[in-house]
């Protein structure tokens, strides 16, 4: 098990239910998750994640930032900037988008204006029965819970891979 996880903060929740209904009904299939920035997920793209070595994923959503809504597996991670347009693995992407993730509207933002620059690709999507609070998640870098005092939509943090009991 990886020794730190990634927490997205505010992530539209119609994007992770659309992620949740194809795998429930195809468990192992790969889908994309696009979060805006310019800036890569330095740990991701350094630290490539596949399937037999995941990078776990806790998400809130943008109308309770506050709490842990759903978790995934990060299986792999993509500089959309670097996909070539017209290329066999963008049109895959493109399809896949299009057929399973409509709500995303396409692959986005690349590389016309360089502002969304990571492509995640996710899998295993749960939506948590029971929330948690986002101060449970402890950051790498200091070991200190993550302030649930969060007012925007946006961003992401290095945590470790469990939470801390309550």
């Amino acid at each position: 098990m990886r020794d730190q996880a990634i927490y997205l903060n505010g992530v539209f929740q119609s994007v992770l239910d659309e992620i949740v209904a194809t795998q429930c009904q195809i468990p192992h299939w790969a889908l994309f998750m696009q979060p805006h920035s310019a800036s890569p997920i330095v740990y991701l793209r350094d630290n490539l994640p596949s399937p037999s070595d995941p990078v776990k994923l806790y998400a809130s959503v943008s109308t309770d930032l506050q709490h842990v809504r759903y978790t995934a597996n990060i299986i792999s991670w993509r500089d959309k900037s670097k996909i070539p347009h017209g290329s066999e693995l963008r049109k895959g992407i493109e399809k896949t988008l299009a057929d399973y993730q409509p709500g995303e509207g396409g692959l986005y933002n690349i590389p016309e204006d360089g502002f969304s620059c990571n492509l995640l690709y996710v899998s295993h999507m749960k939506r948590l029965e029971s929330p948690f609070r986002v101060d449970r998640l402890i950051l790498k870098s200091d070991s200190r819970p993550l302030s649930p005092n969060r007012t925007t939509a946006g961003g992401w943090a290095y945590v470790l891979p469990e939470p801390a009991n309550d």
